[in-house]
């Protein structure tokens, strides 16, 4: 477990491998209201994982090789879910409203 911080603002606290990759589970934060928490592999969002857009919109859902990949469930800002969405390699298939 470690955490880094760049002079920018972004943050990464979470799992390495060799001391350098984001491996592992862990949260990546690129300003105030972005940012990923979840699985990761090489440096890349792999797995199951919640990503916050900067409008305070949740992705929830899986991730490979760092592009959408799977089921999705989208939440508004009041964490109330809008839509379900699958994707393949970041492209969408498939939209269901609630």
């Amino acid at each position: 477990m470690g955490l880094n911080t760049w002079k920018n603002g972004k943050i990464y606290e979470g799992t390495y491998k060799d001391n350098m990759l984001y491996h592992g589970y862990g949260e990546f934060v690129w300003s105030k209201k972005e940012k990923y928490k979840g699985n990761w592999m090489n440096n890349e969002m792999d797995g199951k994982g919640v990503y916050t857009d900067k409008h305070g919109k949740k992705y929830d859902g899986y991730f490979r090789n760092g592009m959408k990949h799977g089921h999705f469930t989208f939440k508004n800002r009041k964490g109330q879910v809008s839509s379900v969405w699958e994707y393949a390699d970041d492209k969408v298939i498939k939209k269901t409203k609630k």
